[in-house]
């Protein structure tokens, strides 16, 4: 028979002698955790399906079933991980996403003879490798420290940046978009294109830029739970504007959004 405790000063029950990832937070906070973790995790789900489906040559309905399916398999991932069966899932609270360090790849396939199929089926080959030697990884996983895997992701979040940003200040569908760099023009037309860009910049939701801003900036030097607190201030905040009911409507409705910066 389990038992709990509950930290009075911090209102979160602690299971006596279990994990800690299996701590229970209040109410309020879950849900703002759960909502920024969804949040976050959509992005990095649909992304990868629309950079491969373009790569392969599909059309908006064909990129849309593909970003549907992306969201499906993930879904059911993460339920196998949170709540696990034998020998699989991690009982961890997370959400299993799709991982950008083999996009690369799966466009420079995409972009040969064998299309989507062989994407399909180079995934499917890569799953049954990694699955057959997941007991052999499981042992020698301990000579990698969280100084290396920390390493390693923070090298994929630093080589996505550019491409975050083209696509915060609305990138188009250019290649040079999923490169190293956001847009290269000519000497004679760049102030041109950065007049444009100022003027489509200033007719978006200025609110959520200063405060995705606001976010950035202090993730430098907030800690963990001090950054999650930030974003969930800021979320909050951002979902009391006008320009957010004026995205929510214009998304329901089909339209282009009219945002006002209030």
């Amino acid at each position: 028979m389990s038992t709990t405790t509950v930290d009075q000063a911090t209102s979160v029950e602690k299971p006596a002698g279990g994990r800690p990832e299996d701590e229970r937070y209040p109410l309020g906070k879950t849900f703002l955790y759960g909502l920024q973790h969804i949040m976050t995790m959509y992005g990095g789900v649909i992304a990868p399906p629309i950079i491969v489906g373009q790569a392969a040559g599909l059309d908006g309905a064909q990129i849309g079933v593909l970003v549907s399916a992306a969201l499906l398999v993930s879904g059911l991932a993460t339920a196998l991980q949170t709540l696990g069966i034998r020998f699989f899932g991690s009982q961890l609270p997370l959400v299993q996403g799709i991982s950008f360090a083999t996009v690369s790849t799966m466009v420079a396939v995409a972009s040969g003879d064998g299309g989507l199929p062989a994407v399909f089926g180079a995934i499917i080959v890569a799953a049954a490798i990694g699955l057959a030697i997941t007991p052999f990884f499981a042992q020698v996983v301990r000579f990698f420290p969280p100084v290396v895997t920390g390493t390693i992701i923070t090298i994929i979040g630093v080589s996505l940046l550019p491409t975050a940003a083209g696509w915060m200040m609305g990138g188009d569908e250019e290649a040079a978009d999923w490169g190293l760099i956001w847009r290269a023009v000519d000497d004679a037309e760049l102030m041109a294109e950065a007049t444009a860009l100022a003027e489509a910049l200033a007719k978006g939701p200025t609110r959520g830029y200063a405060l995705t801003k606001k976010a950035i900036q202090a993730a430098s030097t907030n800690s963990l739970d001090q950054q999650l607190e930030l974003e969930g201030q800021l979320q909050r905040e951002a979902g009391l504007t006008e320009d957010y009911k004026e995205g929510v409507s214009a998304f329901l409705q089909k339209r282009q959004p009219r945002f006002s910066g209030r």
